[in-house]
């Protein structure tokens, strides 16, 4: 890839958790996710690590595995969104079923990067957002939108 002239590799892993992974149905093997990263970096291409949080079912400590991920693998730019349902998917589907007045979204007000949509299961909103600055603040040098 290098010689044809790639520069950069985009990479979405979304979770450094495996129980997360599968929640969203991303089947990665985080071993290989690693190799990735680094036979990348040995060929010279810059890495950009793609994550999320507000993943349904996600756990304060799933977040921590991810950060964990992050520090391991070493991206030089790294993005953290903010999971968004949007409307037609699955997960849109299952946050109406589970209450969440999705219908009333401002959709233009999402923009996966500030806004926090809903509490999950596990989180509020609140700590959500908290655990996403924390993150973006925590990787500054590197976080891009």
């Amino acid at each position: 890839m290098k010689k044809s002239g790639c520069k950069d590799i985009w990479i979405g892993v979304e979770s450094g958790s495996p129980r997360v992974s599968k929640i969203i149905k991303k089947d990665i093997d985080l071993n290989k996710a690693n190799d990735v990263f680094r036979w990348a970096k040995e060929a010279g291409l810059k890495r950009r690590g793609y994550f999320m949080v507000e993943i349904p079912g996600e756990t304060v400590e799933n977040i921590i595995e991810t950060e964990r991920f992050v520090e391991e693998v070493e991206p030089d730019t790294l993005s953290f969104s903010i999971f968004t349902p949007y409307p037609g998917c699955d997960a849109y589907k299952q946050w109406k079923e589970e209450g969440v007045e999705v219908d009333k979204i401002d959709w233009s007000n999402v923009d996966l990067f500030e806004t926090v949509v809903a509490g999950t299961d596990s989180m509020s909103a609140e700590e959500i957002k908290h655990q996403h600055e924390r993150l973006c603040a925590k990787f500054k040098g590197l976080w891009k939108k």
